[in-house]
């Protein structure tokens, strides 16, 4: 399974060099000056959906996602009051676990 998720991690990888570079190169081709077509080759990125090489994240949020997202925040701190002992207990471990993972991961880069 690992595999298979770093395959596609790979291809993404490729794809998102791929568009970038090829992007890039019109833009400089036409006439372009270098700002100009990096900033080409991130719009591009941006419209196949993939993450920006200058490291800028792009969200698209809008009023109806985040009166959901407040809503869940909602739910979860009500469902958390509700919880017994145990089951609190068992949501600070899984939460223990996945910031361990998420620090291997960054250890790993």
């Amino acid at each position: 399974m690992l595999e298979t998720y770093e395959e596609l991690q790979r291809k993404a990888e490729i794809r998102q060099a791929r568009i970038y570079l090829d992007s890039y190169s019109k833009a400089r081709v036409a006439g372009k000056s270098e700002l100009e077509a990096q900033s080409i080759a991130n719009n591009d990125l941006t419209r196949a959906g993939l993450r920006k090489l200058d490291g800028k994240v792009v969200g698209h949020i809008n009023q109806r996602d985040r009166e959901v997202w407040e809503m869940e925040n909602q739910l979860r701190q009500q469902l958390k009051i509700e919880m017994s002992a145990e089951e609190l207990e068992q949501i600070e471990l899984l939460e223990e676990h996945e910031r361990a993972w998420a620090n291997k991961g960054k250890r790993l880069k």
